[in-house]
C-alpha cells in the first residue's frame, strides 16, 4: 500500500510480543518528504486517520 506514494525507506509493523500477531499499525519511512505528505493526505482522506 505505502510503495504507492513512493520509495519506503523503512517500514516496522508492530506486533504483539507473545502472539506476534500485527497490533494493526505501523511506522513507515518514506526517501521523501514529499512523499510521506501525500501518503498522509491521501491515507487521511479513505482511513480517515489523524
Amino acid at each position: 500500500v505505502m510503495s504507492e506514494f513512493g520509495r519506503v525507506k523503512n517500514l516496522r509493523l508492530v506486533r504483539d510480543i507473545v502472539t506476534g500477531a500485527s497490533r494493526g499499525y505501523a511506522f513507515v519511512e518514506f526517501e521523501a518528504e514529499r512523499e510521506m505528505r501525500r501518503a498522509y493526505m491521501v491515507l487521511q482522506s479513505v482511513y480517515n486517520f489523524v
